[in-house]
This record gives C-alpha cells, structure tokens and sequence, in this order.
C-alpha cells in the first residue's frame, strides 16, 4: 500500500506518542515491575482502523493497517521472541554452587516489564520470562490482586511486616492470578535492589490459607498449584507450615532448604529462630513425596532421617547433595547412593569425614568441604585432610583393588563468614602452617582423574621441591590446583618454614598439559644458581609441548639467591608461554625481619616482572 506524504505525517504523529509511552515505561517503580494485564488501550488497537482529519478545512479519510500484519513473521513466532527476549536475563549465580541462582537484576524485569506493554504480540513471551523466576509469594498477591484487596501491617522492625487481605475480595479477582500461576518456574530468587530479602509476609489464616484453597479448587490435580515450578529457594523467614504446602510440591527439580535454620541447635542459644520447629515436621513429609529431585541442600538433622535418606539414595534423578553437617551424624549406618555425583559438606564442630562415610557414593566426582569453623584453632588438620581423602578413596562399598576412584574435584574452602571477616579485619595476618603437608596431601595422587583441586583455608600449606615433582606427576589430568589461602588475606612467611622454589614450576610445565590455573606458595628462589641456565641448556634443541597455563597466583618470599626481575620474568615466559595473567602476594611484614621497606622493594621487583612479561595482573598492597 502506497501512503500519501499527509499518510505518512498522521502515522508519525502516532509513532511520537507511542515513543514517549515507551520512554515512560523506562522509568517503571517498583509498583510497576511486576505488571498485571493492564494494558494500554493505544497498543491494544495497535495503531490500526479507519482515521480521519482536518487540515485547512479539508476533511481526508483513510485506513492504517495493523502494525502486526506489517511485522516481520520471524516476530511473529513466540519462541523467536522469547529467544530474543531471553537475552535481557541478568542473573546471578552462587560463588560456590556455580548453577545455583541467586538474584536477578532489576533492569532485567523492567525491560521486560515495558516489552509487555509495547503491543500484543510480546507481551506473552516477554511474561513468561518475567513471571519465570520470582522473589517471592508477596509479589504474587501485592501485584496482581487488585489494590483495595490488601494491606500491610508493620511491626517494630521492617522484617516484622505482613501483608493481611480484606473482605473486598470477589471471586473473580482470584481468577487474575490463573495467567502467573502457570509462568513461575523458580520462588525465592533476590532482587537486590529492591531489598527482597527484608520483605513482608503473608499472614497464614488471612492470606495464605485463602490462596492455598484457591489453588488446590483449581489445579488439575492437587500436588500441581503452580504446575510449572521446578526450583525453591527456602527463606528462613517462611516459618507458617503453609509455606511448605505451597511450594514444597513433589515436581520439585532443585530444593534449597535454610540449612542453619534447622539445625537441632535452635532454642535457648537462638530464640530469634525457634519458630522454624513449626516446620521440622512438614520438611521431611514433602521431601520423600519428591520423586524428580536432581539437586538438594538440607541439613543432616532432617538428612538422616531414616524414611528421608532411602527415599533420595532410591533417585536415579538425584545427583547433587549439599548438606550442613553442623549437627553431626552420630553412629549410622552407610547408606550407599549409587547415582550421587557432586556432594557438598558444610562443616562447623563436626568433622565431615563421618558425612563421608554415611554417604557411600562410589560414582562421586566432585566433593566440596567448606569450612565454617577457624582452620587455625583447628588441631590436626593434616590428619582431617588424610582421613577425608582415604574416605573418599575406600567407600564402603567397594575395594581399593577393584576400581579407580572416580573423583574429579576435591575442594577445601573457608565460608563465606570467615572471608568477610578477613576482609573487614584487614590487620589478621595468617600466621599457622600446616607442618606436614606432603603427608596430608599425598593421597591426592591416588585420583588420577582429578581435574580441580583447591585447599583455600587460613593455613599455610609447607611443601617442597620433590612432593610438588610428585603431584606434578601424579595429576595428569589436572585443570586448576590452588594451595594457598583465599586472595587478599596477609600472611607471613618465616625464614623456616618449607616451601618449593621456582625450580618445582617446571614439573607442572612438563607433566600436566592441561594445567590452565595454578596458585601456590613458593620461596623466591632457585634451587641452586645454576638451574636456571642448566635447564635451558639442557631442553635447547628439545621439541617441547607449551605448558597451556594461563593464570598464575604466588604467596610469595622476597627474591633472593640469584632471582631477580629480569631471571624470573624469562624463567616463568619460558616455561609457560601461554600466560596471561600473573598475581604475585608478598608476604605481610614481621617486624625487623621483613619490614615495610623490604617489603615496598620485593612489590617493586614483581611489578618489574609484570612489566617484562607485559601480563595483565598487579601487585597487591
């Protein structure tokens, strides 16, 4: 259809309207994220009909045909345009569990929040993925349930509000949620800018009663009130038992229980949460009625439960388990979990080799300890990480002599309260070392198939040059290996104490082709002056295969003995060619024996070494 030049000046009229709607949608509040189906009536004609207009006493009548009928048919398909739209998601994930969703950003759901205002043909794809994964129930009812329907109420403190509905509420109000219900796939999912953590609950007999009757009348059966939902981010603060009876639903793929809240400590050392006893009894209920369970983190308390453990050891669909062992596990008897691959141990009192023996998993691959408690204060932690890694080596049901140890990961880290107390305490200096290292570790070598290990914990691990030749040797498949304590926490390293020189680097460049991160502590030296030129010498001529590392991290001494700038900076580009980043930690100051000038030269000599190697990475203060 040819448009007139007049045609084309009444459309652009329309067009200047519809973007200064648009631009108002940018600016939506948080009353406007989670929109009902108020649509605006401009859009829903779609700026198509018969117009007309008056223009020096002339009268012109003409038709604009729908936008939609001119759009692009690729636009016109909904899982194109939820394709596209899937693109503004902006999620954040845990630092620990990488597939663990935890916030969404709040530029995400106002994007999409504004495509389903633009016209009709996005705004059920560009709903779907705004509804997919919410905070909450309270956004349930607050945004869709009409205004006059509900208040809140707040108490002394902003966690203590509740939201209670009134009688103004008519059946037909109920039927606005129908579209939603269907939409949510993941409850409990942060909105950091919103301070969804602080928000109001919903009353049991005024709110959640009269939603979870609604719910059950309509749903097709009555373990499917939200039929799409596959993943619940349990808040501590859900402690009426209508909570589980919502969202606990035995379609359940991933269930993230508030492991701590459970914990049989709960009473007179915490008050503040003694209401979630209420609780206790409807978590096991809902937990054995799950059959499609991949992943769980629940507390051992309610993990040795004895219909809870043969009901998760008897799903082939569970693979991950991630549990808070901060009550221990008594005297039980192994249970054999053939189908776990990943599991998870949080460890405060308790030493989580029991854990490792009650969960017999002969197919595990990867195994994460996280330490709650303060490494230094622990005796015998040599010995733990002995215990821990025979475990894993010799679980009940099979023989050192009939299998290979299928373990990929072993990783030993400190929680997260621990690091944010390094990080506010910049003055703590880690000065324990852990005396028997090689002996601790040695079992390593027995996992041949390891790809990732990492002991991150507040000690000082002491090696030497033959034990890391060994490990280099024993972990050919090795991807990461990290033995030193998180990054930026000071330390020290006394004239005593054991370390590998440079010389133990050429091991991981001769025997592990697939090393891409590598982070130890070493003494800045070599073994002997000569080594280095020897070796060159030495491998002149030899075809070699470039070590594939690419980020490197020492806790390191000063340079001493013949190491300098220049010999370290073509040392480390000779043996590994491919690096792209280098971070070297010089240790803390000790007093006369290593004071603030010595330590400001050592910085300079390693920001010397970075310059040479023209690495990205710095030095850090």
């Amino acid at each position: 259809m040819q448009l007139s030049r007049l045609d084309k000046y009444f459309i652009a009229v329309h067009s200047m309207s519809y973007s200064a709607h648009l631009g108002r949608l940018a600016r939506l509040d948080e009353a406007d994220i989670c929109l009902s189906c108020h649509i605006n009536p401009l859009f829903e004609s779609n700026l198509s009909g018969d117009f007309a207009v008056t223009l020096k006493s002339r009268s012109f009548h003409y038709r604009v045909e729908s936008i939609l009928s001119r759009m692009h048919r690729c636009l016109q398909i909904d899982d194109t345009l939820g394709v596209i739209f899937n693109e503004l998601e902006d999620l954040s994930y845990d630092p620990v569990i990488p597939d663990l969703l935890r916030s969404r950003s709040l530029s995400t759901i106002r994007a999409l929040a504004a495509l389903a205002q633009t016209c009709r043909a996005f705004k059920e794809p560009a709903l779907d993925i705004l509804w997919r994964h919410i905070p909450d129930l309270f956004v349930l009812i607050s945004r869709i349930l009409p205004e006059r329907s509900h208040f809140i109420v707040y108490g002394e403190y902003e966690e203590n509000a509740t939201l209670y509905l009134t009688g103004d509420l008519h059946a037909v109000d109920w039927t606005k949620l129908d579209p939603y219900v269907t939409r949510i796939q993941c409850v409990g999912v942060i909105i950091p800018e919103l301070r969804t953590g602080f928000r109001p609950l919903l009353h049991p007999d005024y709110v959640l009663n009269p939603l979870l009757d609604y719910l059950s009348h309509h749903a097709s059966a009555p373990d499917t009130l939200f039929p799409s939902l596959r993943s619940v981010i349990f808040k501590d603060s859900w402690v009426a038992p209508q909570y589980a009876r919502l969202l606990l639903t035995p379609h359940l793929r991933r269930l993230v229980l508030p492991t701590l809240s459970f914990s049989q400590d709960v009473g007179p050392m915490n008050p503040q949460q003694a209401p979630f006893r209420n609780l206790l009894p409807h978590i096991p209920n809902a937990v054995v009625r799950m059959g499609n369970l991949a992943s769980i983190h629940i507390n051992s308390t309610i993990l040795l439960q004895d219909s809870v453990t043969a009901h998760l050891a008897s799903l082939p669909t569970l693979t991950s388990i991630y549990v808070d062992g901060t009550a221990g596990c008594a005297s039980f008897q192994p249970v054999q979990f053939p189908h776990l691959r990943n599991l998870l141990i949080t460890c405060r009192d308790a030493n989580p080799a029991a854990m490792l023996s009650l969960l017999d998993a002969p197919a595990l691959e990867k195994v994460m300890v996280l330490c709650t408690w303060d490494a230094q204060d622990v005796k015998g932690m040599d010995e733990h990480i002995s215990e821990w890694l025979d475990v894993l080596y010799r679980p009940p049901s099979t023989s050192e002599l009939t299998r290979v140890p299928a373990l990929e990961h072993f990783i030993l880290l400190l929680g997260e309260g621990q690091k944010e107390m390094f990080a506010r305490h910049k003055d703590v200096t880690i000065d324990t070392f852990l005396d028997n290292g090689p002996e601790a570790l040695r079992d390593l070598v027995r996992f041949r198939l390891l790809r990732t290990v990492r002991i991150e914990i507040d000690i000082i691990i002491q090696l030497d040059n033959d034990f890391v030749h060994a490990l280099a040797e024993g972990l050919p498949n090795i991807e990461e290996l990290s033995l030193t304590p998180p990054p930026g926490v000071a330390f020290e390293l006394p004239t005593g104490c054991v370390l590998p020189t440079f010389d133990s680097l050429v091991a991981f460049s001769e025997h592990c082709p697939r090393l891409a991160t590598l982070s130890l502590a070493i003494r800045a030296t070599f073994a002997s002056y000569a080594f280095w030129y020897t070796y060159r010498q030495s491998t002149a001529g030899t075809e070699r295969r470039p070590s594939p590392l690419k980020t490197l991290s020492l806790w390191t001494t000063p340079m001493i003995g013949g190491a300098n700038a220049r010999t370290v900076s073509v040392f480390l580009g000779w043996i590994f060619p491919e690096l792209v980043s280098l971070r070297p930690y010089v240790q803390a100051v000790v007093g006369r024996v290593f004071n603030k000038e010595m330590r400001h030269v050592a910085q300079a000599e390693w920001t010397a070494v970075l310059s040479e190697l023209r690495l990205r990475g710095e030095v850090p203060p």
